[in-house]
């Protein structure tokens, strides 16, 4: 017995002020655990489970050796080979007290600490005990006065989920055999429950519930396990954001539901695509329609609740990132997926919408971009639609929702960069480029459509760059000068870029045409006529003829002479270089006579 002689110098060598207690405890149970194996006595071993017991409910809620306690009692029965023995004590320490949170977690620590040895055991009674939240007949809550009957609920509930989530730290993988039951558990506690759901109800539920799931977003799962009842449990998430008000804040009910899936995330199996769709639709509208932050604050009862309310809403905002990461992390080749669902609020009026909506793009584009998983290739199909709609924000009126536009653009040229690098890598390509500087930057692309177009244009294939005109072709009419005029530069940048590659120019002309026909902004007009300049330059062939069939602008081409056109009697151009002049106001008739097509030849004035 070495260790007793250790123990009593560890004692004359410190005081009671730097006696380190943790330690201390641990060398305690520690030796408590080889004395018990040691005597070997389940008559002596039980009658001093029910002493500590007993001491247990004498301490009051303050004094730290109740929880020292309850880690005796764990380790105590730990030791006992009785399964008879250990079921009774169990189910006597449920029935203890768990008003205060100290008593909630001594519960947990000491069925923890029990199941180590006896896991099957501690699950199955935990079992039984479920029982008081659904079965009326017991009428264990019933009893009690209306008014307690909820917070009695929610405290019992608190107590198994917080015991589930200790038993999960230390069970070394054993206990996801039995997670699946458990998961049902938790949705009959909700359907099933004996007393009035309220919003304080679904709190309760939340919070005890995320005690349980936190613990599994950092366990290694074994994904050859399958857990159907964590898509029940998605739903009804889904369903609790569902019914939130729409036009205030006052819980963080959403805020929780999210968390809760995004730490289902390691669980197999994987959310359908309708599931996808359908839970990022409700996350999305739930969080990001929300009224502004002053709008928010006003609502708040009272002054001192004012900046509660803008946390609630700022963490249910990063609530709504974590979720559509943990989606991105299941399935990295649908990020366009969590896009698209945000192209509403990004095409919002409302610039309170419209720059959470540009937050959230720009950190899954950022978190994509950092996972360098580019194994498996991910797709962007609407990669023009997609550059659009992000590089026309980075001339928006709002300053911030500039900055998060270049960040998201930056973080979108990052992604598109790394896949032609690990494709170049694959065919042995890459190696003689590595070590040059970067070019590009989301300072570079702050307020500065050329160069966003020049670097993101390089990775459209032709149907893409060809959407990626005709939609920033529908911005030409926006009220917003900044907006149209925005439009009209992304389409120059990107015609001058890769005009020659561009298919469907006929319906990009008639475009271009139709919408210079309306009461465009000045400085607007003029960056279109140059787009169209920058498109004819490098397809005067088809861009020549629709301009001479198609309607009046009022201002038109002037046709080259003979020394600018180009062998086979084609013009270079929309305008003539020896004048240096690209448009003139006339009448396109008197221009058609004076120069039709048919005229065309080279060396001809």
């Amino acid at each position: 017995m070495k260790a007793i002689p250790q123990m009593v110098q560890i004692l004359d060598d410190h005081t009671e002020k730097n006696l380190n207690q943790k330690k201390w405890d641990g060398k305690l149970l520690w030796f408590l655990s080889q004395s018990l194996v040691a005597i070997d006595d389940d008559n002596w071993l039980e009658h001093l489970v029910r002493v500590v017991l007993e001491r247990i409910r004498y301490f009051s809620d303050e004094e730290e050796e109740k929880g020292f306690l309850y880690k005796f009692f764990g380790f105590t029965l730990r030791t006992s080979r009785n399964t008879k023995l250990v079921k009774i004590m169990i189910s006597s320490i449920l029935q203890t007290a768990h008003e205060e949170l100290q008593d909630r977690e001594g519960i947990a620590v000491a069925l923890r600490v029990v199941s180590v040895k006896h896991l099957t055991v501690v699950l199955d009674q935990l079992q039984v005990y479920n029982a008081v939240l659904t079965d009326k007949d017991s009428l264990a809550i019933l009893k009690l006065m209306k008014e307690h009957q909820q917070r009695e609920w929610g405290l019992v509930c608190n107590t198994i989920y917080l015991s589930y989530s200790k038993i999960i730290l230390v069970s070394n993988g054993a206990i996801f055999m039995h997670l699946d039951a458990i998961l049902a558990l938790t949705l009959q506690h909700y359907r099933d429950c004996i007393v009035e759901k309220d919003k304080n109800l679904k709190l309760d539920f939340l919070n005890a519930l995320t005690t349980l799931t936190h613990p599994l977003s950092s366990q290694n799962v074994n994904f050859r396990l399958q857990f159907p009842h964590k898509l029940e449990i998605v739903t009804l998430m889904r369903e609790l954001i569902k019914v939130e008000p729409l036009n205030f804040i006052s819980s963080s009910i959403r805020q929780k539901a999210m968390s809760i899936v995004t730490d289902f995330r390691k669980l197999r199996p994987l959310l359908e695509v309708e599931e996808r769709i359908e839970l990022l639709r409700t996350s999305c509208k739930s969080v990001l329609c929300l009224p502004p932050t002053d709008v928010l604050q006003k609502e708040a009862p009272s002054p001192k609740e004012t900046q509660a309310y803008v946390d609630l809403f700022r963490e249910t905002l990063q609530s709504l990132r974590r979720l559509m990461e943990a989606l991105i992390v299941e399935m990295p080749t649908r990020i366009q997926n969590c896009l698209e669902f945000l192209d509403t609020w990004l095409n919002s009026q409302k610039d309170n919408e419209c720059e959470r909506a540009m937050w959230c793009a720009a950190r899954i584009l950022g978190f994509t971009a950092k996972m360098n998983n580019f194994e498996t290739e991910i797709e962007f199909t609407c990669l023009g639609r997609l550059v659009r709609l992000l590089a026309l924000h980075c001339r928006d009126p709002v300053d911030n929702i500039c900055f998060l536009s270049s960040q998201a653009v930056y973080n979108l040229y990052c992604i598109l960069l790394q896949q032609k690098k690990m494709g170049r890598k694959q065919q042995g390509l890459w190696e003689e480029e590595e070590g040059k500087p970067e070019v590009y930057s989301a300072n570079v692309f702050y307020n500065n459509i050329s160069e966003i177009a020049k670097a993101s244009a390089e990775y459209c294939t032709q149907i893409q760059l060809t959407t990626l005109v005709l939609t920033a072709m529908e911005g030409l009419t926006d009220s917003r000068a900044k907006a149209s005029l925005a439009a009209a530069q992304l389409m120059g940048a990107v015609m001058e870029e890769r005009g020659r590659e561009m298919i469907k120019i006929e319906e990009v002309v008639e475009g271009l045409m139709e919408r210079l026909n309306m009461q465009l902004e000045p400085s607007t007009k003029e960056e279109t006529l140059r787009a169209m300049c920058s498109l004819a330059g490098n397809n005067a062939h088809i861009v020549v003829p629709c301009c001479s069939t198609g309607p009046s602008l009022g201002i038109e081409p002037i046709w080259p002479c003979g020394s600018c056109l180009a062998p086979g009697g084609k013009p270079q151009s929309m305008y003539c270089s020896c004048s240096q002049t690209s448009w003139k106001s006339s009448t396109l008739e008197r221009r058609r006579r004076r120069w039709p097509p048919s005229r065309w030849r080279r060396g001809t004035n």
